[in-house]
């Protein structure tokens, strides 16, 4: 499904199951921290260069990517899945309000949220 968020259409979905049962399992495995700068949420990769994923999941983002790219009208091209990393956030905590200007897509799954959770805020892009 296609959302149009100012500009930007927001493309939903779920993933697979089995892609879904690899990032349960590579969650479990990660050593979150907090940046002290942000001491928002906790992160699985400060520097934000490892990858954790495996080939269901990365086949799973390919699909998907490949899928919005479609659905907007964009010309089809190979993806690269140049970084990746989890969030964990407790009771009272979020990801604060950034960007990723370095990518032509960028997206997240929530893996554990209830219908009620993981609500996703979008800035307006302009002054009011």
């Amino acid at each position: 499904m296609l959302r149009d968020f100012y500009s930007v259409p927001v493309y939903t979905s779920d993933i697979s199951a089995d892609a879904l049962q690899d990032l349960q399992e590579l969650q479990k495995e990660q050593n979150y921290q907090q940046n002290p700068q942000w001491r928002s949420h906790h992160i699985s990769d400060l520097d934000f260069v490892g990858l954790p994923c495996t080939d269901a999941v990365k086949q799973e983002l390919e699909f998907h990517g490949s899928r919005y790219l479609e659905m907007v009208g964009a010309t089809p091209r190979t993806m690269r899945l140049r970084s990746a990393w989890f969030t964990q956030t407790q009771p009272g905590e979020y990801a604060h309000i950034h960007s990723h200007q370095q990518n032509d897509i960028s997206g997240v799954v929530y893996t554990q949220a209830t219908p009620d959770q993981g609500s996703i805020f979008f800035p307006r892009p302009w002054p009011q």
